[in-house]
């Protein structure tokens, strides 16, 4: 019964995406697998980019993005979050290292490695993305080559500085050919 109901669920996702977005296709096999991990996800939107699919969604009155392969792999999900959220090495951690930047976003980030946080950071003329592990511990610094004093909304690339080795370069490529 609750595999007809999860079938169901993907049947009127895939129904409701083609009629939202009418901008691109999404493969019946991403939005299956969208269904099944958020089948109480409601104001579904797709964007593509590349090979890859984001999915705007609420849940619980709550806003995620997730992200999906194009054979309907789940890559993560995140949502923002405040920052008193964080694990309390991280917020340490931000006021002394990073006392003179501005904190402009805070995100939970859940991916098949398990749970992280991101910080997104302004000042002394520079941006910065942060990333934290579950317990707060500093991952990864990434700047970003976006004027701090504007934010477009969109994403730019930016120089990475891994602080933890045990990131995988081949991380992209995995998620893709899976």
């Amino acid at each position: 019964m609750k595999s007809i109901s999860n079938l169901l669920a993907a049947v009127l996702l895939a129904i409701s995406t083609s009629c939202s977005s009418g901008k691109i296709q999404v493969p019946e096999v991403v939005t299956q697998a969208f269904g099944q991990k958020y089948p109480q996800a409601t104001e579904v939107e797709w964007e593509q980019d590349e090979n890859m699919y984001e999915v705007e969604f609420e849940l619980q009155k709550i806003e995620y993005t997730a992200t999906y392969n194009a054979r309907g792999k789940w890559v993560g999900t995140e949502h923002q979050i405040t920052l008193e959220d964080l694990p309390t090495a991280a917020r340490t951690l931000l006021q002394s290292k990073y006392s003179e930047y501005r904190v402009v976003e805070v995100e939970a980030v859940e991916d098949p490695d398990g749970n992280k946080f991101e910080v997104e950071i302004n000042g002394n003329a520079e941006v910065l993305d942060l990333l934290f592990s579950e317990e707060g511990r500093l991952l990864k610094t990434e700047k970003d080559d976006e004027d701090p004093d504007e934010d477009d909304g969109e994403d730019d690339d930016g120089k990475e500085e891994n602080i933890d080795n045990n990131e995988d370069e081949d991380y992209e490529n995995r998620i893709m050919n899976d």
